[in-house]
């Protein structure tokens, strides 16, 4: 296959059929039950990110994996040691065989290793946090998956996440809410998501409980209904991310002095990626605390510390910003804006700075504010949109 082509120039494409990125989970597993019980033409997507170790290969051998390797660009060959176990996979097409759905398994490695890894690497080294499954969603699923999907003959791509997207009345806009589950709720992850992607998503799960996902599952006598929920990162299965740097990047820690907030020496640290904003315990210094981590100087390889009152910050800066009700934000906008997956929310005016990036106030501080992460803005369950946090400033005691 050539390079891919537009949807309006491929051929055979059904608005009755629709692809769920199955990751072997119950949630995907019950998307995928849920839409094949509402009538449509259901076929599940596995992705390889990476080729595991040799001990694993053997429970590859049944899988049959479909080849999809589509060439877009000229990806690296070398490719990651482990990632999304064989067993999910394994599980994915046991759910697909008993449900009674096409299943087939896509090689994504070279994209993953580009979009996701990479990025994920290099962040760390520039002393921000970046969030990996963020970065997934937004390249890996919503654009990647979802072209090859079409390819299948699939108008839509679905997924087992907890959000609701709907088409809007009055402008035939599709608009992002909270999921009925607000425990569960992943709505967060779409701030970045194009009208194009979010006209071909289904959202299955945005109206149940997680307990009523499980209970469907239980019903169906699906082989994943009681598995356990992952919450690592998926490429660092010991959720050692020192470590994978160290054998990903060749790392080689750089220590450097620990400063309090007046520029003050009081410790070493043992390099800059194996530190976070907000970051309380692993400091190694003792005197009037305890100490947080407030601020990341890579130029002059400073860990910056303070106590609780330096964690928080009122302003921040967001670039790379995606707005999903409207296009550009003219003028300013009063939302709820949360820091981090289920971080901290509070009221905040959004300002536009140029087409890119906007500056975010908040009414008050927000706790660990922090370069990398996403800033979500919501009006209610409406997801307005995002961006990545690029800088901070204006400290501030929290109100208690």
């Amino acid at each position: 296959m050539g390079k891919l082509k537009p949807l309006e120039k491929l051929r055979d494409v059904s608005r009755e059929r629709v692809a769920v990125a199955m990751s072997g989970g119950v949630d995907s597993s019950t998307a995928a039950l849920i839409l094949k019980e509402e009538g449509y033409d259901v076929i599940g997507l596995t992705m390889r990110l990476w080729e595991d170790g040799e001990s694993d290969e053997g429970r590859m051998l049944n899988l049959k994996a479909t080849d999809l390797d589509i060439e877009e660009d000229n990806y690296p060959e070398d490719r990651p040691r482990s990632c999304c176990s064989p067993l999910d996979i394994q599980d994915a097409k046991e759910v697909a065989d008993k449900i009674g759905i096409p299943h087939y398994v896509i090689n994504l490695a070279d994209l993953f290793e580009q979009r996701v890894i990479r990025p994920f690497c290099d962040q760390y080294l520039e002393g921000m946090t970046p969030n990996p499954c963020l970065n997934c969603n937004r390249f890996i699923k919503l654009d990647i998956l979802r072209r090859r999907a079409h390819w299948l003959g699939a108008y839509y791509l679905s997924t087992g996440h907890y959000v609701r997207v709907r088409s809007a009345e009055e402008n035939g806009r599709f608009l992002v809410y909270r999921a009925e589950d607000s425990s569960k709720d992943q709505s967060c992850m779409f701030w970045s998501a194009t009208q194009e992607q979010l006209c071909h998503f289904l959202s299955p799960l945005g109206d149940y409980t997680k307990e009523r996902v499980r209970k469907l599952a239980e019903r169906a006598y699906l082989p994943v209904a009681d598995k356990m929920e992952s919450q690592e990162i998926c490429f660092i299965s010991d959720n050692n991310y020192h470590r994978f740097l160290r054998e990903k990047v060749g790392y080689c820690p750089r220590p450097g002095p620990i400063v309090d907030t007046e520029g003050k020496v009081i410790g070493t640290h043992q390099g800059l990626a194996f530190y976070t904003i907000g970051q309380r315990r692993g400091l190694g210094i003792g005197g009037p605390g305890p100490y947080y981590v407030v601020g990341i100087d890579t130029e002059k390889n400073l860990l910056i510390v303070g106590h609780w009152k330096d964690v928080y910050r009122r302003e921040l800066i967001a670039e790379e910003v995606n707005f999903i009700p409207f296009d550009h934000l003219e003028g300013d906008l009063r939302v709820t804006a949360q820091v981090r997956y289920r971080g901290e929310e509070g009221e905040a005016i959004v300002r536009p700075v140029d087409e890119s990036r906007v500056q975010v106030t908040f009414r008050r501080p927000i706790r660990a504010i922090t370069p990398g992460q996403s800033v979500v803005f919501y009006q209610g369950d409406l997801l307005v949109g995002g961006g990545i946090i690029s800088s901070f400033s204006g400290s501030g005691q929290a109100v208690v």
